[in-house]
């Protein structure tokens, strides 16, 4: 049935334990159905599995390949921290990973201009993509797209994209972050306030999104599903649209550009963090006594 659950993906929550994103096969068919129209191969490519299973983005680099004839090969655990020679020795074409790894080989001279000729699509997720981190990759990628995708766990992997291209390394962007875009044709995406009302087209509001890639809410949490996969007053359907707690807003183009989260929640390498779930085991491990965990940037502003 499509209502079946494929996965569940466990979350970070903010009480120390995780959430279960009830994932159906109708979700993952949408979202493999979406990808197919973004990225064309001829059976024989070969795609790089960069994330481990427990992270979401490992749904793409696994199913991707599998259906349209790709070979899927996996980055040696000694090699990811910096994959620059990986993706040359394997002649990779499709390349996906979160921001940080393509930060650190920027960092260690590892992007050297056309390093990567054999790279055809460059999709980045899970995190924010700095401007000059995308600068370099295309410099080091000259035959590739470089592509920024949004999408939390609960939309099913990637719900909207952005092509970064040349001309765009000049514009100046909200906090120097390449725009998250705007959705899949089959879905919604609005920002809204507090009451769950459409912001102004010139706000700043947390993003909502709709239509088949939206799960059918958490394993056995009634009351967190409900707090988030909600009906929207601007909506006269019944579609179900997730509040995300990312804030976001429109520019000049009517592309959504990534703000910040509305609550304590953090990214690190493309993995949400529950600053609470920090510090309730914290709180736990030194009997009682109160703990509080605060993130801190480094140089690059990630």
């Amino acid at each position: 049935p499509a209502d079946e659950n494929v996965y569940i993906m466990f979350t970070s929550g903010s009480t120390g334990t995780p959430k279960g994103v009830q994932v159906t096969r109708k979700n993952l068919q949408s979202f493999l159905n979406n990808m197919m129209e973004f990225i064309d191969f001829e059976p024989g490519y070969i795609s790089a599995q960069v994330h481990d299973l427990s992270f979401d983005f490992s749904v793409f680099q696994v199913f991707f390949p599998m259906i349209t004839g790709g070979t899927n090969c996996v980055v040696p655990e000694e090699e990811k921290f910096c994959p620059s020679d990986f993706i040359i020795r394997e002649e990779i074409n499709l390349w996906s990973s979160v921001p940080t790894i393509a930060e650190m080989m920027n960092k260690l001279s590892a992007l050297e201009a056309a390093s990567f000729p054999s790279l055809k699509y460059s999709i980045f997720c899970g995190e924010p993509l700095h401007q000059k981190t995308a600068d370099a990759w295309m410099l080091a990628a000259p035959n590739s797209t470089v592509e920024n995708y949004y999408g939390p766990t609960e939309t099913t992997v990637f719900v909207s994209r952005y092509v970064y291209m040349e001309t765009d390394s000049a514009r100046k962007f909200h906090n120097n972050i390449v725009p998250i875009g705007k959705p899949f044709t089959d879905h919604q995406m609005v920002l809204i306030d507090e009451e769950n009302k459409v912001v102004g087209k010139k706000e700043v509001g947390e993003i909502a999104i709709s239509g088949s890639q939206v799960a059918k809410g958490y394993l056995n949490e009634p009351e967190k599903t409900q707090s988030v996969f909600v009906y929207m007053p601007c909506d006269s359907s019944d579609s179900i649209w997730y509040k995300t707690g990312d804030l976001a807003k429109y520019n000049e183009s009517g592309n959504l550009e990534y703000v910040s989260r509305k609550d304590n929640q953090i990214k690190f390498a493309g993995r949400r963090i529950e600053i609470g779930e920090i510090e309730s085991i914290l709180r736990g491990k030194i009997k009682g006594e109160d703990a509080v965990v605060v993130p801190h940037r480094d140089d690059s502003g990630i």
